[in-house]
């Protein structure tokens, strides 16, 4: 809509002074739409914003470029009238993008901005079309910083969910693969960020088009990383999401897949579901290649049905995996399989003697690297002890020196540990005392340290240990290691932070220590992040820190 004849008047008068002063036209058109904005005249605001963005001056100079392109974005979203059409405010922000690219490495980030924020736009409004025919236009008139800003294959992955969702599968085949094409040529190929985002693009490929080409590129990159899933970032669902993609794939389409590929996702989807906890999808994935005669298949199969208490048909699978395995004479896996029948016998009643002659066996068939397999539980080596302890009368030394052995195989292999570490604590205290206990820990900390990805899957038994040590060197006074070692807990937050409660008590046991050594301001610190976490949660903390707590804080 055109100004008034008194407001005519009125830009006529700011033009005439502030030309005096800036000599630069678009300027006055930035007050004066900032002028309507503050009285809440938004058409208005609206209209000279139009003027400013086609006003010739808006090209001519650079003067006040440099604040004002931010503020004039903002101004343009925040100002647009409710009566405003929408395809008008869009083609008003391309015009926007238009005059800013003449300078675009200048102002890179405004106009990458600008791009993402159209684009999201057209694709809220299910506008995938128009989405993508800008993002074509971005991709052929950006360059440099604006261009890595903009992020094309995140954007392409957008449009193509967008697709997806309307049941266009063909586009969002082809948006996919564009992503993936980008994507597979940048300069960071390494970083997990981008190794994630290739797997969840491969997995909506797979999903979306018949006759991908990106098929056998995501066998090999599956593969890739099946090796090393964690240094890869990924979790174990992403992993699980693209091997099921490629199962799926390959059952509702004629291609040509190796059978040990094959073979292979159903082995790792076993593997995987069991390690999240899901043993009956584990099972199902690994009876579909049963018929191939692999003690590892019947011994996974066994682990599983122990896991659910299912002992009966664990020692069966057991059995079968032995039969297997005597075959081929495997002594580790023999030795494995062994210790998996004494746990599951260790479970029944009236079994306890047959457990033991299954650990006897598994001891002997024991090679000098003592290697356990991933399916063995280390349940069964806790079990273990407990029956060489019923025989041997309670021998505590004995039983602290095999829990150091025990500890030692399943750090080797990465076996989840803390109960064993739980049952040494008891063991070595009665045995030794304190003070070989902390050297036990130390040693233990030292393997954690050298052996372990600082990963959340794995640091469970990490803190355990620094928790345990922690409060050892509290009961004999020695506060400063104490803490030390509370606060490398600490500093694995990121992985227990979302318990508000359990890293409030955390930072109120520091503060405690840190009371006792007299570092008043130290404590008082802790005490309030503590009290700030715990405000969030639903509990209160431990009652022996709330005296202590109250003392403090009635000193503010």
């Amino acid at each position: 809509m055109a100004l008034t004849k008194k407001q005519d008047t009125k830009l006529d008068l700011l033009v005439e002074q502030d030309l005096y002063q800036f000599n630069n036209l678009f300027k006055v058109l930035w007050n004066l739409s900032l002028i309507h904005k503050i009285n809440g005249n938004y058409e208005l605001a609206w209209d000279t914003y139009k003027q400013y963005l086609t006003s010739e001056a808006y090209v001519a100079h650079d003067c006040y470029l440099d604040m004002l392109i931010r503020e004039t974005y903002a101004l343009l979203v925040s100002t647009c009238p409710k009566q405003a059409e929408w395809d008008e405010q869009m083609m008003s922000k391309i015009k926007f993008i238009d005059a800013s690219s003449l300078d675009a490495d200048k102002y890179s980030d405004v106009i990458a901005d600008a791009y993402k924020d159209i684009i999201s736009e057209y694709l809220d409004k299910n506008k995938a079309d128009l989405g993508k025919e800008l993002l074509t236009k971005a991709l052929d008139s950006l360059t440099g910083k604006s261009l890595e800003q903009l992020y094309a294959p995140l954007q392409y992955e957008n449009i193509g969910d967008n697709y997806q969702e309307q049941n266009q599968f063909d586009l969002a085949a082809e948006c996919y693969e564009k992503s993936l094409s980008l994507e597979l040529e940048s300069a960071h190929r390494n970083d997990s960020h981008q190794i994630r985002f290739d797997m969840r693009v491969f997995v909506k490929t797979l999903k979306c088009r018949t006759n991908s080409s990106n098929f056998q590129l995501a066998i090999d990159f599956s593969k890739k990383i099946s090796a090393d899933y964690i240094n890869a970032g990924m979790t174990l669902h992403e992993v699980i999401n693209l091997y099921t993609a490629l199962v799926d794939f390959d059952q509702e389409n004629n291609v040509t897949v190796n059978e040990n590929d094959r073979i292979e996702w159903y082995n790792k989807l076993g593997e995987y579901n069991s390690k999240i906890g899901d043993v009956y999808k584990s099972n199902v994935w690994y009876k579909k290649i049963l018929h191939h005669d692999d003690a590892n298949i019947w011994a996974n199969i066994a682990y599983n049905y122990n896991q659910i208490n299912d002992y009966k048909l664990a020692i069966y699978h057991y059995k079968k995996a032995l039969e297997c395995s005597l075959k081929i004479r495997d002594r580790d896996l023999i030795a494995c399989i062994c210790f998996g029948l004494a746990s599951s016998f260790s479970r029944l009643p009236n079994k306890k003697n047959v457990a033991i002659d299954h650990y006897k066996r598994a001891l002997l068939f024991c090679t000098a690297t003592e290697e356990l397999s991933t399916f063995v539980d280390p349940n069964s080596v806790h079990n273990t002890v407990i029956a060489i302890n019923r025989q041997t009368g309670d021998n505590f030394k004995s039983a602290a020196q095999f829990y150091t052995k025990t500890i030692h195989l399943c750090l080797k292999n990465k076996l989840n540990t803390h109960k064993e570490i739980a049952s040494a604590h008891k063991a070595f205290y009665l045995a030794y005392g304190d003070k070989q206990t902390v050297e036990f820990y130390k040693a233990v900390i030292d393997i954690y340290e050298q052996q372990i990805r600082m990963v959340e899957d794995d640091l469970h038994d990490l803190l355990t240990i620094y928790k345990y040590l922690a409060c050892i060197y509290e009961k004999n006074g020695n506060f400063q290691l104490a803490i030390d070692l509370f606060r490398k807990w600490q500093a694995h937050s990121k992985f227990i932070r979302h318990n508000d409660i359990e890293y409030g008590l955390l930072c109120f046991k520091i503060a405690t220590l840190y009371d006792k050594l007299d570092e008043d301001s130290t404590a008082i610190e802790h005490y309030q992040e503590g009290l700030t976490l715990l405000r969030n949660g639903s509990n209160i903390p431990d009652a022996s820190c709330l005296p202590v707590v109250c003392n403090i804080m009635d000193q503010f």
